[in-house]
């Protein structure tokens, strides 16, 4: 945070893109008296939200009072925050916490600690919230929730019927080679145990595959609709590794099971 009496500012992404400027740098502004200009500000930090805020430059309140000619002088500020919904904690009266839950509830971006720590910044403030807004944002965001968790459970139920469907079609073209494999004294497990080793092994293939594609999409949706790109995460790349695995051993148990009970005789008779 950029104190009031630090010479310092923060500029846009965009702002700083178009007039070349980078962090440390010093940059002074005209005001209307062109014979008098300011001392400059340090450039401590690039700003990217991607929104309006990437075409401005941050600076203190009482600094932008003082080039505007009117210090001391603001009637109302409208700040507009990313918020979550509110549960039954963050409704909660701060007196009646301890310290650890305060702790926890003035660092979630709940709309009440929001406006709480507004109030404790600014002595006197009068700060509403607009909760019409607020709650309006909190339901579309648990909606959009929600749809994504459906769209997610719908596509893994596919996943897996798409895989028992081939499994048990390689099941069916491949019992020449499991009888053959049992008449030579292949245990059923070890038919079962082979199958389902090729079966993860296209898992994992696939999941990298599928990884990889979904960054490059995730990045061109992000910086289209949002402004910002995802950036990769190793977790979530492991989490794909083992639903990709999961939903294989799921989708092909069954035609697994199935073959690892084949009898060698009447295959190899042709029956």
């Amino acid at each position: 945070m950029v104190s009031d009496d630090a010479k310092e500012c923060v500029v846009g992404a965009e702002f700083a893109k178009k007039n070349h400027i980078k962090i440390g740098d010093s940059i002074s502004f005209a005001t209307g008296d062109v014979t008098k200009i300011p001392a400059p500000l340090k450039v401590t930090a690039i700003l990217s939200s991607g929104g309006p805020e990437d075409e401005s430059i941050v600076v203190p309140l009482s600094r932008a009072q003082s080039l505007a000619g009117k210090p001391g002088q603001y009637r109302k500020l409208n700040v507009s925050a990313l918020t979550k919904p509110e549960d039954a904690f963050a409704k909660r009266d701060p007196k009646s916490m301890s310290a650890d839950e305060f702790e926890r509830w003035s660092c979630s971006p709940y709309v009440s600690s929001i406006a709480y720590s507004i109030k404790q910044i600014l002595p006197g403030a009068d700060v509403r919230v607009i909760r019409r807004v607020a709650e309006g944002e909190g339901q579309i965001l648990t909606r959009v929730r929600m749809l994504l968790w459906l769209v997610t459970g719908a596509a893994l139920l596919a996943a897996a019927l798409a895989v028992g469907a081939s499994s048990a079609a390689s099941v069916i073209e491949r019992r020449t080679e499991i009888g053959l494999m049992k008449a030579l004294g292949a245990a059923s497990g070890t038919v079962g145990f082979l199958l389902a080793a090729e079966q993860l092994l296209l898992a994992f293939v696939g999941g990298g595959a599928g990884y990889a594609l979904g960054i490059v999409l995730a990045r061109l949706v992000g910086e289209k609709i949002f402004g910002a790109a995802p950036e990769p995460s190793l977790m979530v790349f492991f989490v794909i590794i083992a639903l990709a695995a999961g939903v294989t051993i799921l989708g092909s148990a069954f035609p697994l099971r199935r073959a690892s009970r084949y009898e060698p005789a009447p295959i190899l008779r042709g029956e």
